[in-house]
């Protein structure tokens, strides 16, 4: 995706002028002062006119709309997104609740943007959120030809995502069985080194006994010491391959310290000094033995990090799901008939005069796009 596609999404913002909600004089004039503000791209200065008008009529939402914007445009998404949320959910004014609605998407898929470097699918589900929001703007209004781009845009996004994610799995399947490869690599070479001990312990255990003369001891244990020398060169292989992995680096550092060990172990062999070899011998071993120690906790760890990630992204998704049918329950108890008829008359009688007095010199906002 390029990147003016993406701008496309993020500047289709205006603040919204006051002759849509019912407030005293004063509060009109915090929120034209505000809007002046923005226009002047002074977020902070607009939100705390938006402020006072809220501290004026409360139940004005145009206020908090253009509040919202604000925080927008501070990258403050959370509290942005928080008062889109509020609006879309408290409006009867269906041309509020779309411009709510889409803007809430905007933000949605700001954040989204935001975490494709990180918790790829976190980024999907904000995605996701913000089509949701914008179908709700285009069901509201089927000509928000803005809304149904943004939702083609922010699917090939997802699908481009998806993608990632998929790659990221398959990487850690391979990464998964490239590290059990290399323990069970690790896991033979301890076997091997345990087996050369145990071969000069018997040679040696045969020569005290009488079992073999003199030259065919020495003779075992130079047979002994070629085989330990190829040992030597197969595990130092082995450390060099560990030590280029980053994550088994460790493993490997540990490892290449046997090699040492295995060569003056294949020295006192060619001498025929058993004793000698063999510590020599159990110290390459226990090397060895700490290097799969090293692996195995790392891929433990790893393991450990996957499982967060995935409870982690269960979590958002469920929070996610939460907050959607909380919105839906409070735009389905603000649109409940809790008043009678005539009160409700009365109510948008009230409001309509109130309406009528604010028209005068209204400006239309110009759009910031």
């Amino acid at each position: 995706m390029n990147e003016k596609k993406y701008k496309f999404l993020f500047i289709l913002l205006a603040v919204l002028s006051i002759h849509q909600f019912a407030c005293a004089d004063n509060a009109r004039d915090f929120v034209q002062k505000g809007n002046g503000l923005y226009r002047a791209d002074k977020y902070s200065g607009a939100i705390d006119q938006y402020d006072r008008a809220i501290l004026e009529a409360p139940t004005a939402l145009e206020p908090k709309f253009n509040k919202a914007n604000s925080y927008f445009r501070l990258d403050d998404l959370a509290a942005a997104i928080d008062l889109y949320r509020e609006v879309a959910a408290s409006s009867k004014d269906m041309q509020l609740v779309e411009r709510a609605k889409y803007n809430l998407g905007n933000c949605l898929f700001a954040r989204g943007r935001k975490q494709t470097d990180g918790d790829l699918q976190k980024s999907v589900e904000d995605f996701q959120s913000a089509v949701t929001h914008w179908r709700s703007a285009l069901e509201i209004n089927p000509d928000n030809a803005d809304a149904a781009k943004n939702i083609e845009v922010a699917r090939l996004t997802i699908k481009d995502i998806i993608d990632q994610i998929n790659k990221q799995k398959q990487a850690q399947e391979e990464q998964q069985k490239k590290r059990a490869e290399q323990v069970k690599k690790l896991k033979e070479l301890l076997d091997k080194q345990n087996g050369l001990s145990q071969q000069t312990q018997d040679t040696q255990d045969k020569l005290e006994k009488g079992q073999i003369d003199r030259p065919a001891a020495d003779q075992k244990y130079q047979q002994l010491s070629q085989q330990q020398t190829g040992l030597q060169n197969e595990t130092q292989q082995v450390a060099e391959e560990l030590q280029q992995d980053q994550s088994a680096a460790a493993a490997g550092q540990e490892l290449a310290k046997a090699p040492p060990a295995q060569q003056n172990a294949a020295e006192n062999l060619s001498q025929s000094q058993p004793e000698s070899a063999k510590q020599s011998q159990s110290t390459a071993a226990e090397h060895i033995k700490k290097a799969i120690e090293d692996l195995t906790e790392q891929d433990k760890k790893d393991k450990q990090q996957q499982n967060q990630q995935q409870n982690q992204q269960q979590e958002n998704q469920e929070q996610q799901e939460d907050q959607q049918q909380q919105d839906q329950q409070k735009q389905d108890q603000q649109q409940a008939p809790d008043k009678t008829a005539e009160q409700l008359l009365e109510k948008e009688q009230m409001e309509k005069k109130a309406r009528q007095a604010l028209r005068p010199n209204r400006q239309r906002v110009e759009k910031d796009w």
